[in-house]
């Protein structure tokens, strides 16, 4: 297995919407992730790197992804923000999300951010587990809320 890193291009929006869906729950129409995702790579104030398997299929596969955007707010230095990282099932336990995570963080470094911050679902102990292993810390439990217009 070789795996690579790279941004996300536009070509990779099946795959993430499949890895949204089977990875972290979220049910994504592919024709609105190819939207996000073509607005987003758009945005110098978001990153999507993606892990591709290069020993699968012509152009190798993506396996996971970490989408990472500024975090600027009134009571915090500048930061960035995890929205999401998904590694497929089979590629789990393989280094495959810490090489997206540190991807992640040599952007959030070289672009000054001072810290790195994400939130993960109170059922997600694994996760949990993985980012406390890389000296995450959580900080305190909150609800999340939203509110569709």
């Amino acid at each position: 297995m070789k795996i690579s890193i790279r941004e996300a291009v536009l070509g990779d929006y099946e795959c993430i919407a499949k890895l949204n869906k089977n990875c972290l729950g979220y049910e994504t129409n592919t024709g609105d992730a190819k939207k996000r995702l073509e607005l987003l790579l758009k945005m110098s104030s978001h990153k999507i790197y993606t892990a591709v398997d290069e020993n699968k299929g012509e152009n190798g596969a993506v396996v996971g992804y970490i989408h990472v955007n500024d975090y600027d707010c009134l009571y915090s230095q500048h930061m960035k923000n995890i929205l999401a990282l998904a590694v497929e099932e089979t590629y789990r336990r393989r280094g495959i999300a810490a090489l997206l995570l540190e991807r992640a963080e040599k952007w959030a470094r070289n672009t000054g951010a001072e810290g790195i911050r994400l939130d993960s679902g109170e059922e997600r102990h694994g996760a949990h587990s993985f980012y406390e292993a890389r000296q995450y810390k959580a900080l305190k439990d909150h609800k999340h809320f939203v509110k569709i217009l």
